[in-house]
């Protein structure tokens, strides 16, 4: 699993967006996973398997939870477990860093709450 690249981006229209994407090894294939905050999406993730479309989480979509609801469908689409994202939620508020969860799969849902997080730009 590797993170491909972490951006913010500002359109001509001054809309703030901040994104971030990493590329995936599973059983399905490659997955490539972006997410991030938009200003009128709210946060949002797409997970793409070749040029199968496993996820399009975004404030549009019924049921829209946030953060909660973007973990909820990368568990969906097979890029984590729901016992990682549990164990990444438990240990995120006392972590000093990333690099202390051993467990790849776990560090992986770290970072995507940490990233969605800066990319809101308000440390929810």
């Amino acid at each position: 699993m590797v993170i491909l690249a972490s951006e913010a981006v500002a359109t001509e229209e001054g809309t703030a967006v901040a994104r971030f994407e990493f590329l995936i090894q599973t059983e399905q294939g490659a997955l490539v996973v972006t997410c991030g905050w938009d200003e009128h999406l709210g946060f949002f993730c797409v997970v793409r398997c070749g040029r199968v479309m496993l996820l399009d989480y975004d404030c549009t979509v019924t049921g829209y939870d946030g953060v909660p609801g973007l973990l909820h469908g990368l568990v969906t689409a097979g890029v984590v477990g729901e016992d990682d994202v549990e164990e990444a939620v438990r240990r995120l508020p006392a972590l000093e860093s990333l690099d202390d969860i051993e467990d790849q799969s776990v560090r992986l849902v770290a970072a995507v709450i940490t990233n969605l997080r800066a990319a809101a730009g308000d440390g929810q």
